[in-house]
C-alpha cells in the first residue's frame, strides 16, 4: 500500500515453490530449502502435506568463512581462496613429469595403479585419477584410506578371476547354451549386474529399463529374460564359496520353518573361525526353500542332510549342534538328526521359550482392548498421525513376525495411559476406525481402573521382553544365557511377596485406593530400626492428614502423614487386585521354570540345554578363574561334542587357570564381551590347545534360533507381493548374497 501511494510499482514477490525459495543465507548465497511441517499448511485452507509430499532439501557446500588473514598469509583473493606468502609453505602447481607411465607402474607395484585412459594414471582401488607426480603418488599410496581400499580391491580382483574361470569352465561344458560365445569380461559384467540386483532386492525384469545406463561403460548386456540364466550360476558359485569357508570347521545348524510365506525352510550355519587375523563368529545362510505343503519331521531332516552332506559336502563329525524352536515338527526332525549324528547337541531357542511366557499371563481386559487397538495400529494411518500429534512421537508399530511386538504396543499404552482417553475421543470425533474406537472407549470408561492395572502389570513384565531380545544376537550368548535366566527366575520368586517386584502395579493400585480408617500400610524405617513395619490408618483429619498406628507399639509411636505420604505407604499386598495380577505374572514365570526343569511335555523340555548353559560358562575366563575345578570339567562329558576331550581338558586345566587369573569382562555389553573373550582365546589358545578346540565347539552354540527369523524378515523386505511368483533359485540366491554380506560389485 505504501508503494502504491508513492507512485512506485508494488514490489515483485520473491520466486518460491516446493523446491526453491529466494533468500540470502548467512553467506549471502541463495539456497534450495524445504518447507517445514508448519509451512506445508497455509491459511487458505490447503490440506497439510505428508512428509513424502514435501520438497527435498538439497545439500549445499559450506560457505567460505572470511576472517582476518593469519600472519604470512595473503588476504582472501577475489576468487575466494588464499595463497600462503612466499617462504611460508606456499604450494605451487607442479606440472606432471615426463616419466613414462610404464615406469611409474613399475615403481609402485601391487598398489592398484593402472593406465586408464592411455597415458594417464588411475587408482583402481580408490576409483580416482592421479597426476604423474612422484610426491603425489607416494602420498596417495601411503595413505590409510588407500591401504584399506586396496585390500578390498585385491579381494574383488580375486573374486573376478574366480568368476571368470567358473564361467569359462561352465560354458566349455555347455557350449550350446545361449551366451556361450561371450568373452570373459562380458560374462563377468553381466554376472555382477545380476548379483547386484539380487542382493538389492530389485526385480530382475527391471534391468530392461536400466539397460541404457548399464551399457554406458562399453559392455553390452542382454534382455532380462536372458540375464536370468545367470541366477543358477550365482547360486552354484555361492555354494562353492561356502564349501571352501566351511572346510574343517565345527558347525551348528540353525533351522526353522514358517507358514507366513507359504511353506518356507531356512538353514543357517554358525561356526567360530580361528585364523591368523584372530577369532570371529561366522554365520552363513546356506539354504532357503519354499514347499508345496507343510513337511513332516522326517522330510525336514532329509532336506537338512541333503543340504549339509550333499550340497556343501560336510563331514558328519563337523556337525556338532543344532538350534531350533519347540515346534513339534522341529522336535521330530531333531530326533531324526540325532539318530544319524549321535554327537549332536540339541539346543532349544531360549528367546522363543521366554516369549511364550506372555501367553500364560492372563489379563482379560487388556486382551479385549488390544484386539481392537492392534487393528488401529496396523491399518489406520490417520490414527497414527493423531497419536503422534498428541504424544509427540510415532506410535509403536505391530509386527506379526517380531517376538513380543504385541507386548511392546501394550507397554506404550501403559506409559501414555493419561492421554489414552483423549486419544480415543479424538478418533471418534474424526470418525477414524469406524466402530473400533467406540469399542475401546467403552472398555476404557467402564473398566478404567482394571485396564490401567493390567497395563501396569504388562509393563512390569518388560524385563522378560528385554531378556528375549538380549538373547537374539550372534555373539557368545551361550556363555551369558545361564546367568541372565537365573536372574529372571530369582525375580519371579519375589513376585507377589515383595511390592517392589511389580512396582508399576503397586503404584497404580495405591493411586486408585481410597484412604479410609483400617487401610493397612507397609513402610521401611531406617536407623535405628532398619526394618519394614505393618501399620494401619487410625484417623483421617479434616485437613487430609492421616494418622497411622502400628499394632504392638504404643500410641507414642503413631505417625502423622501427609496425604501423598499415606498413599505411598498403602500395603497393596492385601488387595484382591494385587493378588490377581501377581498370580497372573507368576503364571508366566512358572511356565518358564517348568520348561527349564523338564516339568513339561518332552518336546518342550529345556532341562538338558539349561544344564549345558551352566557348564559352558567355564569357557568364559572371568568365570573359570573362580569356579573351574576338575569336577566341573568332568561334568562337561554330558555335552556330546565335548565328551571325547574331557581327559585332555583336565590335564590342561592348570595352565588355563593361570591365564584366567585377573581377567574381568563387562557382561552387560554382549558385543564387547564377545570381542574380549575371542581375543583371549586367540592370544592364549595355543598354550592349551584342547581347551581352544573345545572353545571352538562351544562358540558355535547359540541359545536362540533368531537368526532364522531374521531371514524371514529379510524376505519380507526384499520380495514384495509383486514378486510373489519368483522362482526358488532367485529367492535363495538373493537372500544368501544379502545375509552372507557378499561383495557383488
Amino acid at each position: 500500500a505504501a508503494g502504491t501511494a508513492s507512485g512506485a510499482p508494488p514490489p515483485t514477490p520473491p520466486r518460491s515453490g516446493p523446491l526453491f525459495s529466494e533468500g540470502a543465507g548467512p553467506s549471502g548465497s541463495h539456497r534450495a530449502t524445504r518447507p517445514s511441517a508448519g509451512e506445508a499448511s497455509s491459511s487458505d485452507g490447503m490440506p497439510k502435506l505428508a512428509a513424502m509430499e514435501r520438497g527435498r532439501a538439497m545439500k549445499q557446500n559450506r560457505p567460505v568463512k572470511i576472517g582476518k588473514p593469519k600472519r604470512g598469509i595473503k588476504p582472501m583473493t577475489k576468487a575466494g581462496g588464499a595463497l600462503p606468502a612466499r617462504g611460508a609453505g606456499r604450494v605451487t602447481c607442479t606440472k606432471e613429469s615426463n616419466v613414462p607411465i610404464a615406469k611409474r607402474l613399475a615403481e609402485f607395484p601391487d598398489s592398484g595403479l593402472i593406465e586408464a585412459p592411455p597415458g594417464k594414471l588411475f587408482c583402481a582401488a580408490c576409483k580416482t585419477p592421479l597426476k604423474n607426480i612422484l610426491g603425489t603418488l607416494k602420498t596417495h599410496c601411503g595413505s590409510e584410506s588407500h591401504k584399506e581400499k586396496l585390500v578390498r580391491y585385491v579381494e574383488v580382483t580375486k573374486d573376478d578371476t574366480f568368476i571368470k574361470q567358473f564361467m569359462r569352465e561352465y560354458f566349455t561344458e555347455h557350449p550350446d547354451e545361449k551366451c556361450a560365445s561371450l568373452s570373459d569380461e562380458q560374462h563377468l559384467h553381466r554376472f555382477r549386474i545380476v548379483a547386484s540386483m539380487l542382493k538389492a532386492g530389485v526385480a530382475i525384469n527391471k534391468v530392461d529399463e536400466l539397460r541404457p545406463v548399464l551399457e554406458r561403460d562399453g559392455h553390452a548386456i542382454t534382455a532380462a529374460s536372458h540375464l536370468a540364466g545367470y541366477i543358477p550360476k550365482i547360486e552354484t558359485l555361492e555354494h562353492d564359496k561356502l564349501g571352501g569357508e566351511l572346510e574343517g570347521q565345527y558347525v551348528e545348524v540353525i533351522y526353522d520353518g514358517s507358514p507366513r510365506h507359504g511353506e518356507a525352510i531356512v538353514v543357517i550355519l554358525r561356526w567360530v573361525q580361528a585364523s591368523e587375523d584372530g577369532w570371529s563368529v561366522q554365520m552363513r545362510l546356506v539354504a532357503f526353500r519354499t514347499l508345496v505343503e507343510h513337511p513332516t519331521g522326517a522330510q525336514l531332516a532329509q532336506f537338512i542332510f541333503a543340504v549339509l552332506l550333499t550340497t556343501l559336502k560336510l563331514k558328519p563329525w563337523q556337525i556338532i549342534a543344532s538350534a531350533r524352536d519347540s515346534a513339534s515338527v522341529n522336535g521330530a526332525c531333531e530326533r531324526a538328526l540325532v539318530g544319524l549324528l549321535p554327537a549332536l547337541q540339541d539346543i532349544l531357542c531360549i528367546s522363543h521359550t521366554v516369549a511364550k511366557c506372555g501367553e500364560h499371563v492372563e489379563l482379560p481386559t487388556l486382551e479385549q482392548f488390544m484386539t481392537s487397538w492392534l487393528q488401529i495400529v496396523q491399518h489406520h494411518q490417520a490414527a497414527k498421525t493423531t497419536w503422534k500429534g498428541m504424544i509427540g512421537k510415532a506410535m509403536v508399530g505391530f509386527s506379526t513376525i517380531r517376538w513380543c511386538s504385541r507386548d511392546e504396543c501394550a507397554n506404550e499404552l501403559a506409559r501414555n495411559f493419561g492421554q489414552l482417553g483423549a486419544f480415543l475421543q479424538a478418533l471418534i470425533d474424526k470418525e477414524i476406525g469406524d466402530a473400533l474406537p467406540k469399542k475401546m472407549i467403552q472398555i476404557y470408561n467402564s473398566k478404567r481402573a482394571v485396564l490401567e492395572a493390567e497395563l501396569a502389570c504388562s509393563l512390569d513384565l518388560e524385563r522378560l521382553i528385554r531378556l528375549v531380545y538380549r538373547m537374539e544376537g550372534d555373539g557368545l550368548l551361550v556363555l551369558l544365557a545361564r546367568s541372565e535366566i537365573e536372574a529372571a527366575l530369582a525375580w519371579g520368586e519375589t513376585v507377589g511377596d515383595d511390592q517392589s517386584s511389580l512396582p508399576n502395579v503397586a503404584a497404580v493400585l495405591r493411586k486408585n485406593t481410597t484412604l479410609k480408617v483400617g487401610v493397612k500400610t507397609y513402610e521401611y524405617y531406617g536407623e535405628p530400626y532398619n526394618s519394614h513395619y505393618v501399620g494401619k490408618v487410625k484417623r483421617i483429619d479434616r485437613g487430609g492428614k492421616v494418622l497411622v498406628t502400628y499394632p504392638g507399639f504404643g500410641a507414642d509411636n503413631d505417625v502423622l502423614l501427609e496425604p501423598h505420604e499415606a498413599v505411598q505407604a498403602v500395603d497393596v499386598r492385601e488387595l484382591a487386585e494385587w493378588q490377581r495380577l501377581s498370580a497372573a505374572a507368576k503364571a508366566g514365570i512358572e511356565y518358564l521354570r517348568k520348561r527349564l526343569t523338564g516339568e513339561c511335555d518332552r518336546i518342550y523340555d529345556c532341562s538338558q540345554m539349561y544344564e549345558m548353559l551352566r557348564l559352558v560358562q567355564v569357557f568364559d575366563p572371568s568365570f573359570a578363574a573362580q569356579f573351574a575345578t576338575p569336577a566341573w570339567v568332568d561334568a562337561l562329558s554330558s555335552i556330546p561334542p565335548l565328551e571325547p576331550l574331557v581327559e585332555k581338558l583336565k590335564e590342561e586345566l592348570p595352565e588355563y587357570l593361570v591365564k584366567c587369573q585377573g581377567v574381568s569382562y563387562d557382561h552387560g555389553d554382549v558385543a564387547a564381551f564377545t570381542d574380549a573373550v575371542l581375543l583371549f582365546w586367540a592370544n592364549n589358545g595355543s598354550k592349551f590347545p584342547t581347551w581352544a578346540r573345545a572353545m571352538q565347539i562351544v562358540g558355535t552354540f547359540t541359545p536362540s534360533s533368531a537368526a532364522a527369523e531374521r531371514v524371514f524378515s529379510m524376505l519380507k523386505l526384499m520380495f514384495g507381493h509383486l514378486q510373489a511368483s519368483s522362482l526358488a533359485d532367485m529367492i535363495q540366491a538373493a537372500l544368501m548374497l544379502r545375509y552372507n554380506k557378499r561383495r557383488v560389485a
